[in-house]
């Protein structure tokens, strides 16, 4: 177990920087700020995952560059392709398309050039980047199950409520008949939903509690009216 919590702990610093590049990329290529991912917090799990097998797969051939590429490659793309089947297969929508991109794609899930880049990504992290991220997390030394079990319990209440409101959207008409990354489309739905579901939580508070001054003011009125009867 102790050889496991580092692991799990690189996970979600992966799965953080992976969101991170995804944001500056889609924003730089949408020209305004867009939100990734499936989660609400600022995670991408795929790429968690891709970087922890990478790590794992290389290990072997890591001093060899041109292998490390086409382990990192294959592997990151697999893992993209099961992603984007899954998500589709839960809720019924696509989260992104590169079918309209690249004519170089495979069912629209993946494509080469996010191949190639997942390559050139593996290689910089199996270098220069684990090997710092390492160290770091050794740093932490005694805390590291504490740190492990609250990111876990965070992103696990993250999964609920992100399932909770995807399956609210899921149905949307615009999400059914557009093509291509629906990802921004998705998040800009969702945060409608969440705010109308507080919002209307609110409202139906502030009528229970009109309706209880309503009926507390009507005993009051019946209350004195059998007074001066009394009288």
């Amino acid at each position: 177990m102790e050889k496991v919590i580092p692991f799990i702990i690189y996970f979600f610093i992966y799965s953080f920087i992976g969101y991170v590049i995804e944001v500056i990329y889609c924003s730089i290529m949408e020209r305004k700020i867009v939100s990734r991912g499936f989660l609400f917090g600022p995670i991408l799990p795929v790429y968690g995952f891709g970087m922890l097998a990478v790590i794992v797969a290389t290990e072997p051939v890591k001093t060899d560059l041109i292998l490390t590429f086409l382990v990192s490659m294959l592997l990151c793309s697999t893992i993209e392709y099961f992603t984007s089947w899954l998500l589709e297969k839960l809720f019924g929508i696509k989260w992104w398309d590169y079918s309209d991109e690249t004519k170089y794609n495979l069912n629209g899930r993946i494509c080469l050039h996010s191949s190639l880049l997942f390559g050139i990504l593996g290689c910089l992290i199996v270098k220069q980047v684990q090997p710092k991220v390492a160290m770091l997390v050794s740093l932490i030394g005694k805390y590291q199950p504490a740190v492990a079990v609250v990111l876990l319990v965070l992103v696990l209440l993250d999964t609920m409520v992100s399932i909770f409101i995807v399956s609210k959207v899921k149905r949307s008409l615009l999400l059914k008949f557009r093509r291509g990354d629906q990802t921004d489309e998705i998040k800009r739905l969702a945060r409608k939903t969440v705010v109308r579901i507080i919002t209307g939580k609110d409202a139906a508070k502030r009528k229970i509690k009109k309706a209880k001054k309503v009926v507390k003011k009507k005993q009051q009125e019946i209350g004195d009216k059998i007074k001066v009867l009394n009288k």
